[in-house]
């Protein structure tokens, strides 16, 4: 059976939980929603729509897709405004977005694909919860999970993994070429897992809790922290990560350790901050409260800051 949906964003609300999709907006025109199920079932008493089987929703204006076993959707009982929806079993949204100023042809523009087994929208609280496997993927970003509550509102969220389980996000940077050959492009990963992660998107971050651990395949870095707040820019490229607590980085022939550290990816450069340390090629160690280094450990720069001086002490066989 397929019939309007009224005039209502139900799908579109439950897609924008992503933290760098592009905000919510009006429905504009004659836009509206359309959908396709083995068996509809609607109770006026419960003022509910119910489909079940095969249950397929596309939006008009941009494409947006959402797969299901089964589609419950309340509404208000003395308007056509629908107050929740409710997926159940094998969710599966594609959402795709019409950029701003993007002409005549309106052409809609792939944003991601989600995965998961239970998704819940309540307009009242502006919030959305997706559970139950969940996987979500973008041009940017990868993040594996169990569950995601976010307010769509406030544009704040948070993700959990499964007892005894971490979240596990990857993001994507530019890729470079390697050197000597520029043909040939790195790695551009940076693979995180954290016991939970949080959405802050005014903000444009998102920030690690919980045995963090970071592995930035392109430099060759692994570093573990209590906390890691990850900025991103308007691109959605990464552009600094702040560490904090019990801070260790791994780097070809170089270890260090501080309170705190900053990797600023514009410059390519760590700031270590507190009870800083640095030991190269296991003979050249340096200490200060504070040293700053290049990203790549060929640069092999290290001074103290803010005219603090570094302590160096040489290993000799």
């Amino acid at each position: 059976m397929k019939q309007p949906l009224y005039k209502n964003p139900v799908l579109y609300i439950i897609i924008p939980l992503l933290f760098f999709t592009s905000p919510w907006f009006d429905l504009i025109g004659q836009d509206f929603l359309t959908a396709t199920s083995e068996l509809t079932t609607i109770d006026k008493a419960k003022h509910t729509i119910q489909l079940d089987k095969n249950v397929y929703i596309v939006r008009k204006s941009s494409g947006s897709s959402l797969n299901t076993d089964r589609l419950i959707l309340m509404k208000d009982a003395t308007s056509d405004q629908f107050l929740t929806g409710e997926a159940i079993g094998n969710v599966e949204i594609n959402f795709y977005n019409i950029p701003k100023n993007s002409g005549e042809s309106q052409k809609s523009v792939e944003k991601g694909h989600l995965n998961c087994d239970y998704a819940h929208f309540d307009r009242s609280l502006t919030s959305v919860l997706l559970n139950g496997n969940l996987r979500v993927k973008t041009n940017n970003y990868f993040i594996q999970a169990d569950k995601i509550r976010y307010n769509y509102g406030s544009e704040k969220g948070k993700i959990t993994a499964k007892p005894e389980q971490q979240v596990k996000v990857i993001i994507k940077k530019k890729s470079k070429p390697n050197a000597g050959n520029s043909n040939q492009k790195q790695e551009n990963e940076i693979v995180g897992l954290a016991d939970q992660v949080l959405i802050d998107k005014p903000a444009g971050k998102l920030v690690l809790q919980g045995n963090v651990f970071l592995n930035d395949q392109q430099e060759n870095s692994k570093f573990k922290s209590n906390r890691a707040d990850l900025f991103f820019d308007e691109q959605d490229e990464i552009e600094k990560i702040i560490a904090n607590g019990k801070f260790s980085l791994s780097q070809p022939g170089r270890i260090s350790t501080a309170n705190r550290a900053t990797f600023n990816y514009h410059t390519e450069i760590i700031d270590l901050i507190g009870d800083a340390v640095v030991k190269e090629n296991n003979q050249v160690e340096f200490t200060a409260p504070k040293i700053k280094m290049y990203l790549k450990v060929k640069k092999g720069v290290i001074q103290g800051v803010d005219q603090v001086p570094v302590k160096m002490k040489i290993e000799l066989d």
